[in-house]
């Protein structure tokens, strides 16, 4: 709201960027969906992150526990908007001057959140692509401040950091550093333009956006690599699948077999058995590079290239394969051979 924005100061603007951010970080959009009473929801969010903004950047406006209607209620601070959605929630019962106040303060709440709703309407694999990246953004955030004593952060914020830099077991999740691969391909593809405005702020740019991503994927099937493997990588590929790109497969081992675009289902059979030669499935994705976001190639390793590598391009290696340098800018993983065993 570019009118609003002019009008407030300095360090009001900071105060703003402020209580947003905090909203991020505390998880509100993923929480938003579970309170029936959305705008009293709205409310009882703002009330708990504006206790952590500086009060030379907040004001006078916005809604704090010190402040008229909720003064007199004499809330603990520091709490979760759980917490003030159901004190208010029960107060509003019990108070009938309390509920006019807040019935008036809904329906003239300054904040508009109506965005969030984009995130409900996600798909479930859109939203666990989105909430990895926003884990992500969260502790390098923290880790770029200075890695800051937990004590000076809010409660519910420290917990989830805690939880975040948890020590896991040793076992690597392929599967999830796979995921969390394709939702920064995916984050990426949302741009700000001026060729298309903004609807609801015709002086602002407008967000471009490609719903629908193109990815081609390279399955080596020689001799060498386990119906495992292969399984393993369409499972993933079909988890891509539904949450909106279309993908281009190829297999190959000293050629190429099969070509077709996924449409839901694993082909019922591969093709080869021979040798390896990645070189065939790099030239095959340069030939129309431009119109993929990468290119993702499982294979054992096994093999060499000397065909330059351009565009984005990651490696999966099988559990029984081996590491290669494939000549250029590329992400490589490899499947541990304890994760090959389990499901």
């Amino acid at each position: 709201n570019p009118d609003y924005w002019k009008k407030l100061s300095s360090d009001q603007q900071k105060g703003i960027l402020h209580h947003e951010t905090l909203h991020v970080a505390f998880g509100h959009l993923q929480v938003m969906s579970r309170f029936p009473n959305r705008e009293l929801a709205n409310i009882a969010m703002d009330l708990e992150i504006n206790q952590y903004i500086p009060k030379t950047q907040l004001h006078e406006e916005w809604l704090h526990l010190t402040q008229e209607p909720f003064k007199d209620l004499q809330l603990a601070p520091k709490k979760g908007s759980k917490f003030y959605y159901d004190a208010i929630e029960e107060e509003m019962k019990n108070n009938k001057e309390f509920k006019q106040q807040m019935q008036s303060m809904m329906g003239n709440n300054g904040t508009d959140h109506s965005t969030w709703k984009d995130y409900e309407d996600m798909t479930s694999q859109q939203k666990k692509m989105f909430d990895n990246q926003q884990d992500h953004n969260i502790k390098e955030t923290y880790k770029d401040s200075g890695e800051k004593s937990m004590g000076n952060l809010p409660g519910g914020l420290a917990r989830r950091l805690e939880k975040l830099f948890e020590k896991k077991p040793e076992v690597f999740n392929w599967k999830q550093w796979f995921r969390k691969f394709m939702g920064t391909i995916i984050d990426v593809q949302r741009k700000k333009t001026y060729k298309r405005p903004s609807k609801r702020y015709p002086d602002m740019p407008g967000l471009k956006t490609k719903k629908r991503i193109k990815l081609f994927v390279s399955v080596d099937t020689s001799g060498s690599m386990g119906d495992k493997e292969i399984a393993d990588v369409f499972e993933q590929i079909d988890y891509i699948y539904k949450a909106g790109a279309e993908i281009y497969v190829i297999t190959w081992d000293t050629e190429i077999h099969d070509k077709f675009m996924y449409s839901g289902k694993p082909p019922k059979a591969v093709h080869g058995g021979g040798g390896s030669n990645i070189g065939i499935a790099i030239k095959e994705y340069d030939k129309n590079r431009k119109e993929y976001t990468a290119a993702i190639h499982l294979t054992d390793g096994w093999v060499s290239n000397d065909v330059p590598l351009l565009g984005r391009h990651l490696f999966i290696i099988t559990s029984d394969g081996q590491k290669f340098d494939p000549g250029g800018p590329h992400k490589m993983f490899q499947i541990p051979k304890d994760v090959k065993k389990k499901k």
